[in-house]
């Protein structure tokens, strides 16, 4: 485990349907995105110790497109801002494919330009926040980070819809 990186790695990584329109793409998420039996703390010492009960409706859909979870990045308290988070890092280092993290006021989009990576703010409401912990749910949505718009467009054809 890079702990730099990670505050959860996936020890068994199991992959999703196969010939799915994500196969083979390996994801890491923010630990405000709940994934049944991880730590779901949202970098506040609040929830430290907290472990989610079930998916955030975009894990499920991941999974059933076919791609990997790898583990939950570092990120500032409740996604508010930059300071701390080492999400764009995991992509950087190729740890993953892509990312999913909170953007408020451009977070995703600033950590995918330094990197030299695509990031994306989808419209509100266009993906599920259910099973995010978020700080103010009038602004944050359902960040993306990818290496190609394609990446991104296949992602955001998964996760898009109505729960």
């Amino acid at each position: 485990m890079e702990s730099d990186i990670f505050t959860h790695c996936n020890a068994s990584p199991a992959t999703g349907a196969q010939k799915a329109p994500l196969t083979g793409k390996s994801f890491v998420i923010q630990p405000n995105v709940s994934v049944r039996g991880w730590r779901t703390e949202a970098g506040a010492l609040a929830l430290k110790g907290f472990v989610a009960v079930e998916d955030a409706t975009v894990i499920d859909r991941l999974h059933k497109a076919g791609a990997t979870l790898v583990g939950a990045t570092r990120m500032s308290e409740l996604g508010f801002g930059l300071d701390g988070d080492t999400t764009s890092m995991a992509l950087l280092r190729g740890r993953a494919d892509m990312a999913l993290m909170t953007d408020m006021m451009g977070e995703a989009r600033i950590a995918a330009a330094r990197i030299g990576a695509y990031g994306f703010k989808p419209t509100h409401g266009i993906v599920s926040r259910f099973g995010w912990i978020g700080l103010a749910p009038s602004m944050e949505c359902c960040g993306l980070l990818a290496r190609t718009p394609k990446e991104m467009a296949d992602t955001m054809g998964v996760m898009a819809g109505e729960d």
